[in-house]
């Protein structure tokens, strides 16, 4: 391209020095011949000047002189996400259905929902896919913090710590902080216009321990499920409605 373009300035300088030349020598007039030397003068001015951008960018970088599109090689760019936020993950809607008898979320299983038994394993299938060890992928803590939803209901322990208990039968509450080391509100969620969410939150100093037990506690079948069906009577699966509705409208008519 760029030989092409000193090329094109070479051509256009010998017509600029031709009509100059001419206008020099069949003009009777000083003031026109003087034009006319003007004109040849700038046309091998502008031709020196294309020629030195090739030798000006020559000795910068031979490479700026490559116009070889069939050298450029593919490149794959990961963006690191950002470790105050985390985007919210649709729910899985492959699995709302009816979770089999060989997996934990089975409605056998799940019979202190009563009537509701069928729902709830939707709901569980959803959101664990019957992996009681499963651990939340988008619940954690912003500045690169613990996930805080765990197992087959992935039960929230910053919302609902106080009704979970550890293996030593222990409240589960007052584990978390907001990052300024106040208390945890409603508002440690902070939703972006760009559909990130933002965890306000983090272990307070000296809990650690208890944070590990409870998060054991909850990959417990037996104490998410019972968890599960507190948080249940207490409002249906209102819990789960806004993480599941859209994946699994038909758990929750």
């Amino acid at each position: 391209m760029l030989r092409i373009f000193i090329g094109i300035c070479a051509v256009l300088a010998v017509i600029m020095i031709i009509a100059g030349g001419l206008e020099y020598m069949t003009s009777e007039f000083i003031g026109e011949k003087a034009a006319g030397k003007n004109k040849i003068t700038n046309a091998i001015f502008g031709l020196i000047l294309a020629l030195s951008a090739w030798t000006i960018l020559h000795q910068i970088n031979p490479a700026l002189l490559d116009a070889d599109l069939a050298s450029l090689t593919s490149v794959t760019v990961e963006v690191a996400a950002d470790a105050n936020s985390a985007i919210i993950k649709p729910a899985n809607s492959a699995n709302c259905k009816v979770a089999p008898p060989t997996s934990a979320c089975s409605p056998d299983k799940l019979a202190v929902f009563g009537n509701q038994q069928e729902n709830a394993s939707k709901i569980c299938n959803v959101e664990s896919g019957g992996n009681a060890a499963q651990l939340s992928t988008g619940d954690r803590c912003m500045n690169g913090g613990p996930p805080f939803s765990f197992g087959l209901f992935q039960i929230n322990l910053v919302a609902n710590g106080a009704i979970v208990k550890n293996a030593n039968g222990e409240s589960c509450g007052g584990l978390f902080e907001k990052v300024d080391g106040s208390a945890i509100d409603k508002n440690y969620i902070v939703k972006g216009a760009d559909g990130r969410v933002s965890y306000n939150c983090k272990v307070k100093a000296g809990q650690e321990q208890r944070m590990a037990s409870c998060s054991v506690a909850l990959l417990n079948p037996t104490e998410n499920i019972r968890v599960a069906k507190t948080l249940f009577d207490q409002n249906r699966f209102g819990a789960w409605y806004y993480s599941d509705r859209q994946a699994c409208a038909e758990a929750f008519k």
